[in-house]
């Protein structure tokens, strides 16, 4: 008895590509929406955005921000963290 592969909550659709730089743009499908690829990405540390306040962040677009869990857990602690 095979096991049923589960759905992905993520997918990528490739809408085009340069064949001299090789550049491409897609679309990449999240829970919470399409993000359009390429895009601007910044890095939270720690839940931080360094260099730019919430408001700049919002000016800029933003559809997605890479966070690490890790740092999360560590700093602030996960006391402050509220548990879902």
């Amino acid at each position: 008895m095979g096991l049923t592969p589960m759905p992905s909550a993520l997918t990528f659709d490739l809408v085009g590509k340069c064949s001299v730089t090789k550049a491409r743009a897609a679309v990449l499908r999240l829970p919470h929406g399409p993000v359009e690829l390429p895009l601007f990405m910044p890095v939270a540390t720690q839940a931080s955005l360094k260099g730019l306040t919430p408001e700049q962040l919002e000016e800029t677009g933003c559809r997605l921000c890479l966070n690490n869990t890790y740092h999360l857990f560590v700093s602030p602690h996960d006391q402050k963290i509220p548990h879902l």
